[in-house]
């Protein structure tokens, strides 16, 4: 049975790296469908304002703690609860993927980008089967190419599906398609640019501290500023009466 504790106006589930990793492997295997979000401060916050946004999550069937100030407060309002990271969870699961035979599908990002993946997959991971990759148009949700993108996925017979669009784009989409695939979908936002070496990640102990954004921020200001001022600040001001009290707040 999940575990789910809400934080602000998300459900999180509860649970170790492993242990997700494996329920993802697992309904990438029963072929049923569905979508994984991993939910950090941003996330939570255009949740917090967008009704679909919030109903994306809701629909999905894990909400990973992405962001060590959520893997915190679920820690500080029950027990210890460590950070399952989209970044980390990306390369994580593509090599149980290739161990246990289950083929993957790349969504979003440029074409660069993802013959970029496929050809660090295929020095690394040669028993891996990325069986398609899809660059959609740009706009908004729903994509003009949308019906060409679901036959293309669909018949590829992904039993895995990464989405890489950002939040909360990736979300929107996974939500508004999980009826038409069998496949799984991961919402991994840059995932795929970390995982090339493109962007840089920061060290261990920024991330422990909750500084990883200041890493992002530097490396792209012009994009980011605005969210992590808005989203950090509404952060602390609606968790700090979660993490005094050690309990569940609504958003």
């Amino acid at each position: 049975m999940n575990r789910r504790d809400r934080i602000l106006s998300v459900e999180v589930d509860r649970g170790s790296f492993d242990e997700m990793r494996s329920r993802i492997i697992e309904r990438a295997r029963s072929g049923v469908g569905g979508h994984v979000c991993f939910a950090n401060v941003h996330m939570l916050h255009e949740a917090s304002l967008r009704s679909d946004v919030a109903a994306a999550l809701e629909a999905s069937f894990l909400v990973a703690p992405d962001g060590m100030p959520v893997a915190k407060l679920l820690s500080r309002i029950g027990a210890r609860q460590e950070r399952v990271e989209g970044m980390a969870m990306f390369p994580s699961v593509l090599a149980q993927a290739a161990r246990e035979n289950v083929s993957v599908a790349l969504f979003g990002s440029d074409p660069q980008t993802l013959s970029a993946v496929r050809e660090k997959a295929a020095r690394e991971l040669p028993a891996l089967r990325i069986v398609e990759a899809v660059s959609p148009a740009h706009g908004n949700v729903p994509f003009s190419d949308d019906a060409e993108n679901i036959r293309r996925l669909k018949v590829s017979g992904a039993g895995l599906v990464f989405v890489a669009l950002g939040c909360p784009k990736q979300e929107l989409w996974m939500a508004a398609n999980s009826v038409f695939l069998p496949a799984t979908m991961l919402g991994v936002g840059n995932a795929f640019q970390t995982w090339i070496g493109r962007e840089k990640r920061a060290p261990p102990w920024m991330r422990r501290l909750c500084l990883e954004w200041l890493v992002r921020l530097a490396q792209d200001p012009g994009r980011l500023w605005r969210r992590y001022l808005v989203s950090n600040t509404w952060f602390l001001v609606r968790a700090l009466p979660m993490s005094i009290l050690g309990r569940r707040v609504r958003g």
